[in-house]
């Protein structure tokens, strides 16, 4: 079931941030990663619900062929491994269920699509988010690139999960800086919602930071109460 998302970045998208990463690589990080390549489901391809999670930034591995349909092929596979076998995909995991009163992964997968703020990641040390230098250098191609994902898949809700720092620059590009609600105050939860151009969207922190601040359960409730007023269509 997998296999019916499609890719959400188009290889237009993909070769201009192949570029990006060739500059990255020659003058801030000699290990800058392949870019990723979001996939998810699109009005073409699924009846029902669709959500898109965008997470920080994933790293797609040196051994990856830096080829479009390799690294689209990437993405299905570790959207379908990782599914609540981490941290991250324990919240989302979480947030999706939520939405969708499902806890089937089987039927919820392809309900589901997955971007990242940053599209280029380090491969080199300790891999995972780019230096704040890289991250500068790939806010434009990256605001687009997510704009364009979230054009192509439409989705009924947009799960941010990344802290409020992280890639704001790309954020900002993409979303009306202007019409975030304010974060929560109640427990130790924080999150925005903003009803954007593109869809609902739902900006919590990163999954580090809801673990240290034992927050996820506090942040489930918010999103079941958010999703409570959006018009989601019915899951089957």
């Amino acid at each position: 079931m997998t296999y019916r998302l499609r890719a959400l970045t188009s290889r237009k998208t993909y070769q201009t941030l192949q570029a990006v990463r060739r500059n990255i690589a020659s003058s801030t990080d000699p290990q800058a990663a392949s870019p990723f390549v979001a996939v998810g489901p699109t009005p073409s391809t699924t009846i029902g619900p669709r959500i898109l999670i965008v997470e920080q930034c994933a790293t797609i591995n040196e051994d990856e062929p830096d080829d479009f349909d390799a690294a689209v092929a990437s993405t299905r596979r570790q959207l379908f491994t990782k599914w609540s076998k981490s941290p991250l995909w324990a919240v989302i995991s979480l947030a999706v269920t939520r939405l969708l009163g499902e806890s089937d992964g089987g039927i919820l997968r392809p309900h589901v699509g997955w971007t990242n703020v940053a599209k280029i990641g380090s491969a080199g040390g300790k891999p995972g988010n780019p230096s704040q230098a890289s991250l500068i250098e790939q806010v434009n191609t990256c605001a687009s690139a997510l704009r364009e994902e979230i054009g192509a898949a439409r989705p009924h809700a947009v799960i941010l999960i990344s802290g409020p720092s992280f890639g704001r620059a790309i954020v900002d590009r993409v979303f009306e800086t202007g019409a975030w609600s304010e974060y929560s105050a109640a427990g130790k939860a924080r999150f925005r919602t903003q009803n954007s151009p593109l869809g609902p969207v739902f900006w919590t922190d990163s999954p580090g930071a809801l673990r240290y601040r034992k927050s996820e359960a506090e942040v489930g409730d918010a999103i079941t109460n958010w999703g409570a007023g959006l018009s989601m269509p019915n899951l089957r």
